[in-house]
């Protein structure tokens, strides 16, 4: 497996969201403020982002963790996902960076796929 020449911590996840038909202004107003909280709360997380595709049927949202720790912390603290479970369909996780096996052990449930560095 390459290793990248800044290679550090830093674990990214992108999760693709399918949205319920008709639910798509519900789902955003569930996630404005989220990222307040998370900053104030998840010192570990850098990056926590939402993106619509044109057709309002998919969101993909960026996470990005200093390591493996902080983002295990972000899926304890994520109070409002099973609130938002009624509105989306959990399509998959594109998993990124030094995940450790304590993560993938907890992300297990969400089936990731894994990609290594490669260059």
């Amino acid at each position: 497996m390459a290793t990248p020449s800044n290679f550090d911590e830093t674990v990214t996840w992108i999760s693709e969201i399918e949205i319920h038909d008709g639910k798509k202004d519900i789902l955003l107003d569930m996630c404005k403020g989220l990222w307040e909280r998370v900053a104030k709360s998840e010192p570990g997380t850098v990056v926590f982002e939402f993106y619509v595709e044109e057709n309002d049927k998919i969101m993909w949202v960026y996470h990005r963790f200093a390591n493996s720790e902080a983002a295990i912390k972000h899926l304890e603290d994520a109070v409002e996902f099973p609130k938002m479970m009624e509105h989306i369909t959990y399509k998959g996780m594109r998993l990124l960076g030094s995940v450790d096996a304590k993560m993938m052990e907890v992300l297990e449930k969400f089936n990731p796929t894994k990609f290594d560095y490669a260059g």
